[in-house]
């Protein structure tokens, strides 16, 4: 039987296709009994001749399923680098969004820290602050505000302006540098009047904050006064 017919019965194509052709090697090598393929018998040089056309034909057939292999790995290849690609994608604005949420978030906590920090100084409440302070920070203010009133003083302050000129976070840590301008002026705590002239005072801020149970907190304040009407 013929490469032909055997592609024909196996619908395996014309004669050309190489399974197709091997089927019939091993076809016609069965035609031949197995004694009739020794030395001498009158069919050996067909068996060889079928032999060798046969190993030819498998490995040819080696070296030409070799190709569909390597394009097989390197489809898969590719198919991962474009996987890989619309990953990254995709995570990429997320990542961006997560990172300017976490900015937000630290920017939104030093805002409501100076906000509370004006009715701290002029209530006085230190403990208004704990939610938003570290337990050195709180200390810091509390000591503060203790100064002041044991001074007959309390602060009525006014921020009018907070520029954040930089936000960097790293882990449970961040840091936010501002520049800032502050209206204040001391008052008697007992009839609330002015026992101060106004001041009017830009100054340039580092927050430094850490992460408290899941929450951002100010853990120190390092502030200068850069211009404006300060005192003394």
């Amino acid at each position: 039987m013929g490469a032909s017919a055997v592609g024909e019965i196996l619908g395996l194509g014309p004669d050309r296709d190489v399974v197709a052709r091997v089927l019939a090697c091993i076809w016609a090598r069965a035609a031949f009994p197995a004694d009739d393929g020794m030395e001498g018998s009158e069919n050996s040089g067909a068996h060889h001749l079928i032999d060798s056309n046969c190993n030819s034909l498998l490995l040819g057939h080696r070296f030409l399923t070799r190709e569909p292999h390597i394009a097989y790995a390197e489809m898969k290849r590719e198919d991962m680098r474009r996987k890989s690609a619309i990953f990254l994608a995709v995570l990429a604005p997320l990542l961006l969004v997560a990172c300017s949420g976490e900015k937000q978030q630290v920017k939104n906590l030093v805002t409501t820290y100076n906000r509370v920090l004006v009715d701290a100084y002029l209530k006085p409440k230190p403990n208004l602050m704990e939610n938003f302070t570290s337990p050195r920070e709180f200390i810091q203010i509390d000591t503060y505000i203790s100064y002041l009133y044991k001074t007959n003083r309390i602060l009525k302050c006014d921020l009018k302006k907070i520029d954040f000129e930089d936000v960097k976070i790293k882990g449970d840590t961040a840091v936010a540098v501002t520049r800032e301008r502050w209206v204040y002026v001391y008052l008697d705590p007992v009839n609330r009047k002015p026992v101060s002239e106004e001041y009017d005072v830009i100054s340039a801020n580092k927050y430094s904050l850490v992460k408290e149970k899941g929450r951002w907190v100010v853990d120190e304040l390092d502030s200068r006064e850069i211009g404006g009407k300060r005192e003394g």
